[in-house]
């Protein structure tokens, strides 16, 4: 098996589902298009800073690769990749890529400097745009740095203009009270959606022909759904997922690609289970059919011994002391269900419950590793992640939180347990692919600890209105909406 025979089976040029956000098979549809012109549009017109959130593997790096190909030839972009910048690098990388001399030794020399190459610069021309990648895992010091850097301007104009990007953590953090004057200068919020079933095959099918396809499809649209359903409609997930499943089918040697192969990728990827839910139904429905038939024919086989047509016994009589079970008895002997455990499912809601103690119990500058989150209404989907994480068999503990929200936010999970950020990217480093391709990123423990809850006041002001405007009717003040991660 080599990579030109699997090219060559399929009729292909170049593999078509690499997670690597290549500009070339960047995907229009279910807004990303709209998005990107919108952003251009932002920048265009110096709408000081801009947020852009979105679940992991929801398409923004690709985005912003995106941006930057489009942007015109007189802005000068720079791509801050690394979130984890103290406010002082934070300060010297801008520094770097705009040209201020090295010798400013204090942040506000530096800061005075980066002031004057930005008016100089703009006397040339040219506009500085500050691409901030994971800006949810920033420290709050470098989030007060880029609001500090945004009151740069000239009396008509920004000096810099920046654009956060994230996964919607950033939006919880942005909603806390420190954060306030950071959150006000946003002027516009997009959210990256995961795919609909309708956009999962229009996405496949582009990238397909991006990659040099030609006829009918290799993936039937009964695949191209069950992608849809297990990746949750996430590009990264449908990439994963559509590579693994053409590779099934070319080790099979068909063309034809169904749900057999779509199944046999998902589970080796570690997704759900792609088989539709009436699908799913019906087969638990065939179980307790056939389970009852079972109860009901192997009593008359047990007590004829040879005759499986031999009508049943009767149910065996219960004493009458044994069969009353009174409700106080009753009642202790059953287990109290966590909280929200219908909307999580019991296993995740146990396991929030066991982790708030963790969290409220952790001292000092404890660091852990966020490696997946979900809304509430997907958090049962996060059960495989923690089972998977665990079936690594190092002990390393896997907890969750709850982030704010009514009644419950969204479902966070982490990774150990350090003493420093520096122990936690080791552990991060020496983690197997699977895990690390969701982009953990290390973080305090404290930063997910429930803020205290405050006393109301008799006459409590009505919150504002978001004087924020809103493009493309996104509203960051809105619930999230439903959006499964890894």
């Amino acid at each position: 098996m080599s990579a030109a025979m699997y090219l060559e089976h399929y009729g292909l040029s170049e593999a078509p589902f690499r997670i690597t956000a290549d500009p070339g098979y960047f995907f229009s549809g279910a807004e990303r298009g709209a998005t990107l012109d919108a952003l251009l549009f932002t920048l265009r017109f110096e709408e000081g800073i801009v947020k852009v959130t979105g679940e992991v593997g929801a398409g923004k790096t690709m985005l912003l690769r995106m941006l930057l190909e489009r942007l015109p030839a007189e802005a000068l972009p720079i791509w801050l990749a690394n979130p984890s910048l103290t406010p002082e690098q934070l300060l010297q990388a801008i520094a770097r890529q705009i040209g201020v001399p090295p010798d400013a030794q204090s942040e506000n020399r530096l800061l005075d400097a980066i002031e004057q190459r930005l008016i100089a610069l703009y006397g040339e021309g040219r506009r500085v745009i500050v691409l901030v990648d994971e800006a949810h895992a920033m420290p709050s010091a470098s989030l007060e740095q880029v609001r500090l850097l945004s009151n740069l301007e000239t009396p008509r104009h920004k000096l810099l203009q920046i654009v956060l990007f994230g996964q919607p953590e950033l939006d919880a953090l942005l909603a806390g009270p420190t954060q306030r004057p950071l959150r006000d200068r946003i002027t516009h919020h997009f959210r990256l959606a995961p795919l609909s079933a309708a956009e999962t095959r229009a996405y496949l099918l582009h990238r397909l022909q991006a990659a040099g396809h030609r006829g009918r499809p290799p993936l039937s649209v009964r695949a191209m759904n069950a992608i849809s359903r297990s990746a949750a409609g996430l590009t990264r997930r449908i990439n994963i997922l559509a590579d693994k499943t053409l590779l099934a089918g070319f080790a099979a040697g068909k063309h034809d690609i169904g749900l057999r192969e779509v199944r046999l990728a998902a589970r080796d990827a570690g997704l759900p289970d792609p088989l539709p839910i009436r699908s799913a139904a019906a087969l638990v429905a065939l179980t307790v059919i056939g389970g009852a038939a079972l109860l009901y024919a192997m009593p008359g086989r047990i007590a004829s011994g040879t005759s499986a047509t031999a009508a049943p016994t009767a149910a065996p009589e219960v004493p009458a002391a044994r069969a009353a079970v009174s409700p106080a008895a009753s009642a202790a002997t059953m287990k109290t269900a966590p909280p929200h455990a219908d909307l999580l499912g019991s296993f995740v809601a146990e396991r929030l419950m066991q982790s708030r103690d963790w969290v409220a119990q952790s001292k000092g500058e404890r660091w852990t590793v966020q490696v997946g989150a979900a809304a509430p209404e997907q958090a049962r989907e996060l059960e495989a992640l923690i089972h998977r994480i665990e079936a690594l068999g190092d002990g390393t503990p896997v907890n969750l939180y709850a982030a704010p929200g009514t009644p419950v936010g969204r479902i966070g999970v982490v990774w150990g347990d350090f003493a420093s950020a520096a122990e936690a990217r080791s552990a991060v480093a020496a983690a197997p692919d699977w895990l690390r391709i969701a982009r953990p990123y290390v973080r305090p423990i404290a930063s997910i600890r429930p803020a205290p809850r405050k006393a109301k006041t008799a006459k409590a002001a009505p919150a504002a209105a978001e004087s924020n405007s809103v493009k493309m009717g996104f509203d960051p003040t809105a619930p999230e909406e439903a959006g499964p991660r890894p």
